[in-house]
């Protein structure tokens, strides 16, 4: 229903996005996510559910990034996960502290899973099936 979207920034994407999620009954089963917080802020004015997809790679950018969801009125946030920063029990109860679900893609492997599993995050996003007794590549 969206395809006839511009890629643009301006208020018109987002009252459009707004009121095609009234006219289908979705306002409260589909979250619109963005990455910029300039797009966050915009965001803000609107009734849809939002979400902020963190970049973010050290415990304390992570941190901020969770802030600056509470502040703009976002529901979720997601980061990206990575060997070099593996998610941790600590985040997810910082996000939790600040009334946010938090999850986090990009995940190949069964050990990921685990580790991501164990770090009690709300969601999780695989990039593949991850098959039990399967060899990961």
């Amino acid at each position: 229903h969206f395809k006839d979207f511009e890629v643009s920034y301006d208020n018109r994407v987002f009252r459009k996005i707004e009121d095609s999620l009234k006219r289908y009954d979705m306002m409260d089963r589909v979250c619109v996510f963005t990455s910029g917080i300039s797009v966050l802020k915009k965001m803000s004015r609107y009734h849809f559910r939002r979400g902020f997809l963190m970049s973010y790679t050290t415990r304390a950018q992570r941190r901020h990034a969770v802030k600056i969801a509470a502040r703009y009125g976002c529901e979720l946030v997601i980061m990206k996960y990575t060997d070099r920063m593996p998610v941790d029990i600590g985040i997810t109860r910082y996000a939790h502290d600040h009334g946010l679900r938090i999850g986090c893609y990009n995940i190949n492997r069964t050990d990921q899973l685990h580790r991501v599993i164990r770090s009690g995050l709300d969601y999780w996003i695989l990039n593949r099936a991850l098959i039990p007794g399967r060899k990961d590549r």
